[in-house]
């Protein structure tokens, strides 16, 4: 699913996700994890979308699906394969960079 698909989402507010959105400038990595079937994607939706809210680019904002067995690969490679993936799709790294994976 790419970004525009993912905005034009009509997503349940929910509860946890104000805050996590205070999360979402910071440095830090945020992992969410829980069972099958809880809203972990729908959290990730919902995160994507308030950073589009706050005018980031859709540019700077990455959903990667490891359901695909191909992304799953490129992430088992390491991060040194998955930035070098990164820099061929066009990303400087100039700005902040929000990479999502479900």
């Amino acid at each position: 699913m790419n970004i525009q698909e993912i905005k034009e989402l009509s997503l349940y507010n929910r509860t946890l996700l104000s805050k996590l959105s205070d999360w979402l400038d910071s440095d830090e990595t945020l992992i969410i994890t829980g069972s099958r079937q809880v809203g972990k994607t729908s959290l990730l939706f919902l995160l994507i979308q308030e950073l589009l809210k706050k005018k980031v680019s859709d540019r700077h904002i990455y959903y990667f699906d490891l359901e695909d067995f191909d992304i799953l690969d490129l992430c088992n490679q390491g991060a040194k394969t998955f930035v070098h993936y990164m820099k061929s799709l066009g990303e400087d790294f100039e700005s902040q960079v929000y990479v999502f994976f479900g």
